[in-house]
């Protein structure tokens, strides 16, 4: 008889025998992934519950757990919950998507436009027209995250970075020449006067 397999014979001998067959739970690969640095998965066995985690990911909030394989997942839209094995390896999986940011765009002696909601990494046109007697002078980010591609166009491209923004177009007065002059009344020559 061989006592390590899962059939076999035996012998019955002179007394009373008790049979007792003996089990190991068997061992899974549990594996969480998502965008950033998530609990760490590991071995479990049938009925494990241990406590999962979503990290934060600038620019993304967390929807929901998937799975790849089986499991129960106790509460799927909450970013800590806790896991229970079943029979099989899983991959617990992470679920994001970009959130939603501001650019708000400012100046005062001038009309700009691109102001919005985005996400994360859009290109966004923005444009500034100055008010008469002014120029355009350059682009800057007061607060928030994100690059632009040309600083001193008034036409350009804002890319969003991880946070709302608030963008300030900042303009210069034009110095303009003004010339006067006057006549005298004995010769009508010019008399210039110049500022």
């Amino acid at each position: 008889a061989d006592p390590a397999s899962i059939s076999t014979n035996f012998k019955v001998g002179a007394g009373n025998a008790n049979i007792v067959a003996n089990y190991q739970a068997i061992d899974y690969n549990i594996k969480v992934s998502g965008l950033g640095p998530q609990t760490e998965g590991g071995i479990y066995n049938i009925s494990d519950t241990f406590s999962i985690s979503a990290a934060a990911v600038p620019g993304y909030v967390f929807t929901e757990w998937a799975l790849s394989g089986p499991g129960n997942v106790e509460n799927k839209s909450s970013s800590t919950t806790n896991f229970t094995v079943r029979a099989g390896s899983c991959e617990i999986i992470a679920k994001y998507k970009k959130s939603i940011i501001l650019l708000n765009l400012v100046g005062g002696n001038g009309i700009e436009t691109g102001s919005g909601q985005y996400k994360t990494g859009d290109n966004i046109n923005i444009s500034s027209s100055p008010n008469a007697g002014y120029k355009f002078k350059k682009w800057i980010i007061n607060s928030g995250e994100g690059s632009i591609k040309n600083d001193i166009s008034p036409s350009t491209i804002f890319t969003m970075g991880n946070s709302s923004v608030d963008l300030t177009a900042t303009y210069e007065a034009i110095d303009y020449n003004i010339i006067t002059s006057t006549r005298r009344e004995s010769d009508n020559t010019p008399e210039n006067d110049y500022t």
